[in-house]
């Protein structure tokens, strides 16, 4: 079985890609590997990225700018929610999986400044979420 597929090619050459076709190589995969191999496979064949990747789809973003005031800062917290929490998940891939000493400690320090950041937003949110039932009453 042979399949093409576009590669790069070396500088210079005025060319963006060249096609390269070969025999379609099977190799075995550490563990961890095999799972973050699936997540980019799938994140290829779906129309959009799967929520866990931390994107925000482009019609969420237009949702957001027609919000305004208290609507608008709420789902703002909820779309950072979500993109702190695709982040998470990376940085979690980076600090198992990267080779270098230093791609890890920064996957790391990733970790830890997000994980602070979807706190905080969780704190500001209930807050907020009491504020309003204190004047609604």
């Amino acid at each position: 079985m042979r399949r093409c597929v576009h590669r790069p090619v070396p500088p210079g050459t005025g060319l963006r890609t060249r096609l390269a076709c070969g025999p379609i190589r099977r190799h075995r995969l550490h563990p961890r590997r095999r799972a973050l191999h699936r997540h980019r496979r799938r994140a290829r064949t779906e129309d959009r990225l799967p929520p866990a990747s931390g994107l925000v789809a482009a019609a969420d973003m237009e949702a957001l700018s027609a919000l305004r005031g208290p609507a608008f800062d709420q789902r703002y917290r909820g779309l950072m929610g979500i993109h702190h929490e695709g982040a998470l998940v990376m940085a979690r891939f980076a600090s198992e999986l990267a080779e270098g000493e230093h791609v890890r400690n920064v996957a790391r320090s990733i970790q830890l400044e997000q994980a602070a950041e979807i706190a905080r937003m969780k704190l500001m949110s209930a807050a907020l979420a009491a504020a309003a039932l204190a004047t609604s009453r």
